[in-house]
């Protein structure tokens, strides 16, 4: 179960992280 909770934390981060840059991407 934690291992589990740490890959949703983790997979939660990285989506987070290309949303971010494709966001900054718009702008360039």
């Amino acid at each position: 179960v934690v291992i589990g909770s740490i890959d949703l934390k983790a997979n939660h981060a990285i989506r987070q992280h290309v949303e971010i840059v494709s966001e900054s991407q718009k702008y360039n």
